[in-house]
């Protein structure tokens, strides 16, 4: 094996082991009627296997990127989990978008934006599959964005 080649290989096998070490942001998520943007990146943590990890007690962080394609004057966050196809409300300590959030209301058309959040998972909660889905509303009530995450409660 010539010296490229072999270079070649040992790159390959450092990128597999670091792919492996650090996991994807969020394994697998769903686009769930995004209309005022476009999700770009979401990195949910605790969240490296599908489904993700929700331990009773610990708080589970969210960073989302998108980029809107119109001005947003007011932003609200709305978050179900969805059971058997139910979807029952999960009620967020601060649902103001434009609060505590990373963002900054009002926000231009055109531009590529971080939305930080997190919740804790009540340790009343029952161990369960389930599907959590997390949106972003506009002043209109238009669907800023929307994703969907397969996740399992436990521990």
């Amino acid at each position: 094996m010539d010296t490229m080649a072999l270079k070649l290989v040992l790159v390959l096998v450092f990128c597999a082991g670091i792919s492996v070490i650090l996991g994807d942001p969020v394994p697998v998520f769903k686009d769930c009627g995004s209309k005022v943007a476009k999700i770009n990146s979401i990195n949910i943590t605790p969240c490296e296997t599908e489904p993700c990890p929700l331990v009773k007690g610990h708080n589970v962080s969210v960073v989302l990127e998108f980029t809107t394609n119109k001005q947003i004057t007011k932003a609200s966050a709305v978050v179900h989990a969805i059971l058997s196809g139910v979807r029952v409300p999960y009620p967020l300590q601060n649902p103001d978008g434009c609060k505590d959030s990373g963002l900054k209301c009002p926000i231009a058309g055109g531009g590529t934006y971080n939305y930080t959040s997190s919740l804790l998972v009540s340790k009343t909660y029952p161990s369960i599959k389930l599907v959590v889905e997390w949106e972003l509303k506009d002043q209109d009530g238009d669907v800023i964005w929307c994703f969907q995450v397969p996740a399992q409660v436990g521990g």
